[in-house]
């Protein structure tokens, strides 16, 4: 890994016999550097576009997930109201068997009473 005739690392540079620090300042993107020192504002400007767009991929898979969360929550409120309105559906099918059922009841009873009026009153008559 520590090549000496390697461009990347060159800790010190021997001129003279005498070892100097190599300046590196010239790489903006040194991710060793804690505070970053600007040339001008366009190189700021440029270094904070390029940290942007790194995050990009990052960006859009959260709002994807985010997209896919909603509407595994749409389909789930749309499945649940489904399912309220097939009980409801069947609430109301069962109830309207039990009124035909007790109208017919009724109707029959109305029916057997009346026949047994009318046979009452025409025996009456006679």
């Amino acid at each position: 890994l520590k090549n000496p005739g390697s461009v990347f690392w060159r800790p010190l540079a021997c001129v003279g016999g005498a070892a100097m620090a190599e300046d590196f300042s010239w790489l903006s993107g040194d991710i060793h550097r804690r505070n970053r020192v600007f040339k001008n504002n366009q190189e700021k400007l440029l270094f904070y576009l390029s940290e942007e767009v790194t995050k990009t991929p990052a960006v859009f898979e959260q709002a994807q997930k985010n997209r896919d969360a909603h509407q595994k929550r749409l389909n789930e409120m749309l499945e649940e109201t489904l399912r309220q309105i097939k009980k409801c559906r069947a609430h109301m099918q069962q109830k309207k068997k039990h009124v035909m059922d007790t109208t017919k009841s009724y109707t029959a009873k109305f029916q057997h009473e009346l026949s047994g009026a009318r046979q009452g009153l025409r025996r009456d008559l006679r």
